[in-house]
């Protein structure tokens, strides 16, 4: 019996020196575990400094799909599609029902042609730059519910020459 109670013993220690081996072989040394948690901290860092400057480049204004603008603009029609691009490009073709104010007559005219700060504005050029620095613009006038829809070119729908 003692012999027994012996065994079983030794076969404790042998299977927690066992377990002691595997922790210290399977382990990562404690500077490699604070690495790792530094990297998902940065991680973490990033998403949220990359979620501020997104809210800088659009100044608080939203970015806008074309499905999305066509569902509105079906849903409302007090909602204003204001291109920017210039009078000539306009004149080549447009969004139906689009206004036209190029963007270096913006500040001058909003005003005049945009007086509602509160109106739903959904603004487009050809390619995405003008209609960006233009919802800028309007942000920054004062303008509440501006959507950049970004450039003519991704506009899959009708257009009128």
């Amino acid at each position: 019996m003692k012999k027994l109670k012996n065994i079983g013993i030794v076969s404790l220690v042998c299977i927690m020196v066992m377990q002691l081996l595997a922790v210290s072989i399977f382990a990562l040394p404690q500077e490699d575990v604070d690495i790792e948690k530094g990297k998902e901290k940065q991680k973490i860092e990033n998403r949220e400094e990359e979620k501020g400057r997104e809210k800088k480049r659009n100044d608080g204004c939203k970015k806008i799909s074309p499905l999305e603008a066509k569902d509105m603009l079906e849903k409302d029609d007090k909602i204003i599609l204001l291109d920017v691009r210039t009078v000539e490009e306009y004149a080549e073709k447009h969004i139906p029902k689009s206004v036209n104010l190029p963007i270096d007559q913006l500040e001058a005219k909003a005003t005049e042609i945009l007086p509602d700060k509160e109106a739903t504005i959904i603004v487009y050029c050809k390619l995405g730059k003008r209609s960006r620095k233009a919802v800028g613009m309007l942000c920054k006038m004062g303008y509440k519910n501006v959507y950049n829809l970004g450039g003519i070119e991704d506009w899959p729908y009708e257009m009128e020459k």
